[in-house]
């Protein structure tokens, strides 16, 4: 199974394990475990508009690609005019059972995500990656 993520309650650090939905007598609780073995004493309480699942995709370092990351795009388009790389931002959902970069199926890019792309930030944390310049 993959990890999942989601930023604590107590202190809004991110933390990573297993995503447990409890609900008993009407109290829901969102909670990350992050040790299977010891999940009463390893568990975390979470905002569950923060819980986030591993796409099983690295970017270009190795770094796990999460639902709600931000990654960092190659343009891929060059002209004789222009040989300078130019980048932009893609919002990584999850939509229809696949994770998507800016609507477009991962598993169709998950070769050029991990040579090329790097996760700079998360909707949470860095929203301002997401705004669009006209410059």
């Amino acid at each position: 199974m993959r990890p999942y993520q989601g930023k604590r309650i107590d202190n809004g650090e991110w933390v990573e394990g297993w995503y447990i939905r409890y609900e008993h007598m009407g109290i829901v609780r969102h909670i990350i475990a992050t040790s299977y073995a010891q999940i009463y004493a390893n568990s975390h309480d979470v905002d569950p508009d923060t819980v986030r699942q591993d796409s099983g995709v690295p970017d270009k370092y190795g770094k796990p690609v999460f639902d709600g990351d931000i990654l960092k795009v190659p343009d891929l388009y060059e002209t004789p005019e222009n040989t300078e790389t130019r980048y932009h931002n893609e919002l990584v959902t999850f939509e229809d059972g696949a994770f998507c970069a800016d609507g477009t199926p991962m598993y169709d890019d998950a070769q050029y995500i991990s040579d090329e792309c790097e996760v700079i930030g998360n909707r949470w944390d860095h929203p301002h990656l997401l705004e669009v310049s006209d410059k």
